[in-house]
């Protein structure tokens, strides 16, 4: 250590990596993994329900205007939340447990 500050500067990084290690993260938690779990299935459904509102549901003819087209991305966007929900609820969430149990059983 060759300048007066180096000497502190140790010390004080030292310290800090030192009251880093004793800091034991928290593993994530169960709200962030269903999180992830549902904007994955908010990504997978939104262009089946995008499609299928502008191919069935939207056929006439209709007048563009920004309340139209607010309406009709919130409808989208609303709808692929709620497949999202019911998949993860009805399917993975079922399937996730039975292999759980039957793998660390």
């Amino acid at each position: 250590l060759s300048s007066p500050t180096a000497a502190p500067a140790a010390i004080a990084c030292g310290e800090v990596e030192a009251e880093q290690e004793e800091v034991d993260p928290e593993p994530p938690g169960t709200w962030l993994s269903a999180a992830n779990k549902l904007s994955f299935g908010v990504n997978v459904a939104h262009p089946f329900v995008q499609w299928y509102i502008e191919a069935h549901v939207s056929v006439d003819f209709r007048m563009f205007s920004i309340f139209g087209l607010a309406c009709q991305l919130l409808g989208i966007i609303a709808l692929s939340v709620a497949v999202a929900v019911i998949a993860y609820c009805c399917v993975q969430r079922p399937w996730a447990r039975l292999l759980t149990a039957l793998f660390d059983g």
